[in-house]
């Protein structure tokens, strides 16, 4: 994969001599949110529980579909076709701010490195275009001189449901985000055109997949490394992607969906159908041989596509990341066999991105891993975990191939970054500055151990 790190070095190849600024190519939304003290919202004053897409992000269509939720929405006018518009006549009342998966990333990436985001806009929402941008502007300095404005349609709409402890679901109208040309315009176009300058190009889910197939394998021939976070849809991977991406970068629950490896309860602890173990085990709990057996079903579609050496950034939540190099496979650990879930922390030999010494492996650290902990936050509870992801990653691309850090180093910052993300309310907005991400990369860094 092209900006793979080479063998026993997970460090960037850097591609700072030919580029200046991260690109980002992805969705920018109209943010509409809504706490909801009960797990549910309400159309037409009628209850639905929405407990069972707790941190996911879905579209209008796959939300309707889900099963939990379809159940419910017998007696309400829901039609096949229609779940935009349905979506639409949700009770409010709500706050409005600007958002999208891309849109945030960049906000992230632009307050570590120079940042570029190109992305589509509605005609239709003409009042709020000015607004969105200018928030771009301000909360990460991001160029936006590239976006487009697409004719008879809105920008993209995005209902952020916010629970009590923290944690949200987002609902999808994809509007402009959904509207690109064909991909065989893209080496001329705006992206095309930004691609000269890139460092990286950012990937996410929520624009059409022809569009991200386009402008990775743009990116590909240029040499320029592609990194995909699979958030935005629950639909599997598009094949066309699979050889051109450097890194892909799923949480837990996404990893568990893209890999393949489902959890069911069994006597003996949570397997998937074919009997690897689970990414999380009965409780819900994070298993690390789970994560890997995920990431090896994962490395190898990738393998059988040309890409075995596409690299897994796999963020956990309080259990923190855990990246998995170009050259890892998933072997037998003759010292942490007995304990497959053992404790990770990072060693002076990890910290520098590849190599490790024998406590890093006696502590479960298997070759090629990298594990990063996290930070403590005020009050200790997260106020808001909207656009968390979105700042990770982007703060993470942004060090590695734009300052050039390792691998952990990368993590380390990203690790900080997110920890202040999720302090504040709102996603473009909880971005935090490079100064205080630095401030808080400086302090201690904890590890919980997996299930």
């Amino acid at each position: 994969a092209l900006g793979a790190p080479t063998m026993g070095d997970e460090s960037t190849k850097r591609a700072r001599t030919r580029g200046d600024r991260v690109l980002v190519v992805g969705s920018i939304n109209v943010d509409l949110y809504q706490r909801i003290a009960d797990g549910k919202v309400r159309f037409h004053s009628t209850s639905v529980d929405v407990t069972s897409i707790k941190g996911q992000t879905l579209p209008a269509k796959s939300f309707a579909q889900n099963p939990a939720i379809k159940a419910q929405l017998a007696e309400l006018p829901c039609e096949a076709g229609k779940e935009e518009a349905f979506l639409l006549s949700m009770d409010g009342p709500f706050d409005q701010k600007t958002g999208g998966k891309g849109a945030n990333t960049a906000a992230a990436a632009g307050q570590t490195w120079p940042c570029e985001f190109v992305g589509n806009l509605g005609s239709a929402s003409a009042d709020a275009n000015a607004a969105l941008l200018a928030d771009l502007a301000m909360y990460g300095a991001v160029e936006t001189g590239r976006c487009q404005t697409v004719a008879g349609c809105a920008t993209g709409t995005a209902y952020i449901l916010s629970f009590t402890d923290g944690d949200n679901a987002i609902v999808l109208i994809g509007g402009a985000n959904q509207e690109w040309p064909a991909g065989d315009s893209v080496p001329s176009g705006p992206v095309g055109q930004a691609m000269r300058r890139a460092v990286a190009v950012m990937l996410q889910r929520e624009i059409p997949a022809r569009v991200n197939a386009g402008v990775a394998a743009l990116a590909s021939r240029a040499g320029v490394p592609v990194i995909l976070d699979v958030g935005g849809t629950d639909e599997a991977l598009d094949s066309a992607l699979l050889p051109f991406v450097t890194l892909i970068a799923p949480n837990d629950s996404e990893l568990t969906f893209i890999s393949g490896v489902q959890a069911a309860e069994t006597n003996s602890g949570a397997e998937s159908i074919s009997g690897v173990p689970a990414v999380q085990d009965n409780s819900g709990a994070v298993s690390l041989s789970g994560v890997r057996a995920g990431v090896a079903a994962l490395k190898a579609r990738f393998g059988a596509a040309g890409n075995p050496q596409v690299e897994v950034l796999v963020t956990l939540g309080r259990l923190g990341s855990v990246h998995f190099g170009a050259d890892w496979a998933l072997v037998d650990d003759p010292i942490s066999s007995s304990s497959p879930n053992a404790h990770l922390h990072p060693s002076a030999g990890d910290a520098s991105g590849g190599t490790q010494d024998d406590s890093a492996i006696s502590r479960g650290m298997l070759p090629h891993e990298t594990h990063m902990g996290i930070f403590s936050i005020k009050g200790n509870e997260p106020v808001d975990t909207t656009g968390a992801g979105d700042c990770y990653r982007g703060s993470f691309v942004a060090a590695r191939y734009g300052d050039g850090k390792s691998v952990a180093e990368a993590m380390r910052w990203a690790a900080a970054a997110s920890s202040l993300a999720v302090e504040t309310t709102g996603a473009m907005q909880s971005m935090p500055t490079r100064a205080a991400i630095a401030e808080r990369a400086a302090g201690t860094v904890h590890f919980r151990p997996f299930a």
